[in-house]
């Protein structure tokens, strides 16, 4: 990834990176630390990385929207918690001009097809404008 990084030197990165969201509360450690690897480990990896490098870059990170729902979603409670943590410590003063977080839904894909035949999610189109914001700032 250094050496990537160092090549390419980007304006932007875009970290889209997640596991399976699956059901397990926080009880569950390896759901908790394979959450906290992907949401947190790999991106202050990335972001130390650019930083220590002087590459300016600036860091599209995503939320989602279960954090404000969480009272219906009790069963994502390993997934919760560790995405809470993410934005607080990414929402640090010293990473404010670095990183933009963006709340979005859930994405009607093919990962998400509904056993009663249907798939869940809203359209790709949502993106669209977190992304105009993104590069408005």
């Amino acid at each position: 990834i250094k050496k990537f990084l160092l090549r390419v030197k980007p304006d932007f990165i875009f970290y889209l990176s997640s596991p399976p969201i699956i059901q397990g509360t926080i009880k569950n450690k390896e759901l908790i630390e394979l959450y906290n690897l992907v949401y947190i480990v790999f991106f202050k990896l990335i972001l130390k990385i650019t930083i220590e490098n002087k590459i300016i870059t600036k860091f599209f990170y995503p939320s989602t929207y279960f954090i404000k729902e969480k009272k219906n979603f009790k069963r994502l409670g390993a997934y919760i918690a560790v995405k809470e943590q993410a934005e607080k410590i990414f929402s640090l003063r010293k990473y404010r001009k670095l990183i933009s977080i963006f709340s979005l839904p859930k994405i009607l894909s093919r990962a998400n097809y509904n056993f009663l035949g249907f798939y869940e999610g809203e359209s790709g189109e949502v993106i669209k404008k977190k992304l105009e914001s993104f590069f408005k700032l």
